[in-house]
């Protein structure tokens, strides 16, 4: 058990562990009717993202195969391109008794044959109740799921994806659509890293008042319970433009998560208050999750910089340079 906490808190970088909730976008599906092809747009930067349609299922004339079909097409960082084909149908004698088939097949531009193909007895249990096809994507796969309520997983395609790319779907026959969304987690290393290099940061601090300014570890009073620091850090502080705010900048010091940090990366936020030299602080962990409630910053005699985080009962104090 101590072990297990011992993991948990060095991964905190005086931060509380929270999952950044995934965005989602409500698409408009009003005018989509049959042989209509459509691009779901762009995502901003994104980790993992999932593209969900749920339809009125189509093919319910008995053995009409492939005769009505939603159609996914990608582009990989390969420039490849993916072409993913769902479509239902009904084999059976009696509408009322048997249930449908869903028939996939999964093609790209560098293969000669279909990367995946399968017709599946289980997916598709009611022909009058809506489907709802799902892909999800990660740098490295894209997942295909589809069901009535509950997703089935169908196939886990392995290849270097982009999961913020736009996505084209082409409607062949008569498909109801009832819902488009999509679903993303924001990759905050890109949300984070602005185009400053240290010779930038020097030249937007130089001359200005506190708190601006360049600032080394000094000490820290932290609670092994709650959080451990990921690092020993020299931060810049910047100003924000046109706003009194100020940006908190990562230089160095990084001992957890180094391969993620970057000289330029925003480290936080101050935003000052109705007390002098006192902030609300916005602070990134070393797994680049946010703290933005109950945590503060001050600068005591123009040199000593408080980072507090009273519900983590810890503090990072820092001495400008």
């Amino acid at each position: 058990m101590k072990l297990l906490i011992s993991v948990l808190v060095t991964i905190l970088c005086i931060a509380e562990a929270k999952t950044a909730e995934p965005q989602r976008i409500y698409l408009n599906h009003n005018g989509i009717t049959q042989d209509t092809t459509i691009t779901v747009p762009a995502l901003p930067p994104a980790i993992a993202s999932c593209l969900e349609i749920r339809m009125d299922i189509p093919g319910k004339g008995f053995g009409k195969k492939n005769s009505n079909k939603i159609i996914l097409s990608w582009q990989d960082k390969d420039n490849k391109v993916w072409s993913a084909a769902f479509s239902t149908f009904n084999s059976g004698s009696d509408e009322l008794l048997d249930g449908g088939r869903l028939s996939v097949s999964v093609t790209n531009t560098a293969s000669k044959k279909p990367v995946f193909e399968n017709t599946f007895n289980d997916i598709v249990t009611d022909m009058n109740t809506e489907l709802s096809i799902c892909i999800n994507f990660t740098d490295t796969e894209a997942v295909l799921l589809a069901g009535h309520n509950k997703l089935k997983e169908i196939s886990v395609l392995s290849g270097e994806f982009n999961p913020s790319g736009a996505i084209d779907f082409k409607i062949e026959g008569r498909i109801e659509i009832s819902s488009i969304v999509s679903e993303y987690s924001e990759d905050l290393r890109t949300i984070l890293q602005t185009d400053l290099c240290e010779e930038d940061i020097i030249k937007m601090i130089t001359g200005k008042p506190q708190p601006v300014g360049i600032w080394n570890a000094l000490d820290r009073d932290t609670d092994s319970k709650y959080a451990l620091a990921g690092g020993r850090y020299t931060l810049a502080i910047v100003p924000v433009q046109d706003t009194n705010e100020f940006d908190i900048l990562y230089l160095s010091g990084a001992e957890v998560n180094t391969g993620t940090w970057k000289t330029g990366m925003k480290k936080g936020k101050l935003i000052p208050t109705a007390f002098k030299n006192h902030y609300d602080l916005i602070w990134y962990d070393s797994a680049l999750e946010p703290i933005e409630y109950d945590a503060t910053a001050s600068v005591d005699q123009e040199i000593i910089l408080s980072l507090s985080f009273p519900l983590l009962k810890s503090t990072l104090r820092f001495v400008r340079q």
